[in-house]
């Protein structure tokens, strides 16, 4: 679904939903092991130790999300910026959670707003959303919580106004 599609109300109306994530996965096996249709993704830059078989020093490099994930993140237009981002003696490392068509995009667009990974622009510095919750529950358990958007119809346009516009001058989108 996409956000230019959603009359104003929908984008205002508030959304409370909580997303689990899968354990890590390293890129080399990701697009075989990946069992999720819709959902968010995250992608990571990090350090894999194999004699203990864990995974440390976690950077977010992009969240995305897609109603194929397998196809998504094996085919996808950044993955040369990604590894381009790889910090010294890391290697890229994926995280994926189910989510509903219906709120995937306000969703990743919640995390990307929340979160800033280094290689998203779009939703970074724009949240055009009404009140959103998000909790978030990593893999190990542990969780966050992410409160974000306005009930101010009147900001609530306003960025909405700013959005579709610097979407159409940054992106070229219209």
């Amino acid at each position: 679904m996409k956000l230019v599609s959603l009359t104003d109300d929908q984008l205002f109306t508030p959304l409370q939903a909580t997303i689990k994530f899968s354990e890590y996965w390293a890129e080399s096996i990701c697009g075989s092991k990946i069992d999720f249709q819709s959902g968010i993704y995250i992608v990571f830059s990090a350090r894999y130790n194999k004699k203990e078989d864990t995974v440390s020093s976690l950077h977010r490099l992009y969240i995305g999300s897609s109603a194929c994930i397998s196809d998504r993140v094996t085919r996808h237009p950044k993955q040369k910026k990604w590894t381009g981002a790889l910090h010294r003696g890391k290697s890229l490392f994926f995280t994926f959670a189910d989510c509903a068509n219906e709120q995937r995009e306000r969703i990743e667009a919640a995390l990307i707003f929340a979160l800033k990974p280094e290689l998203n622009k779009e939703y970074s510095n724009f949240f055009p959303f009404g009140i959103t919750k998000v909790k978030v529950i990593e893999y190990d358990g542990s969780s966050s919580s992410h409160s974000l958007g306005t009930n101010d119809r009147d900001v609530f346009n306003q960025r909405i106004t700013d959005w579709r516009s610097w979407k159409k001058t940054k992106l070229g989108e219209e």
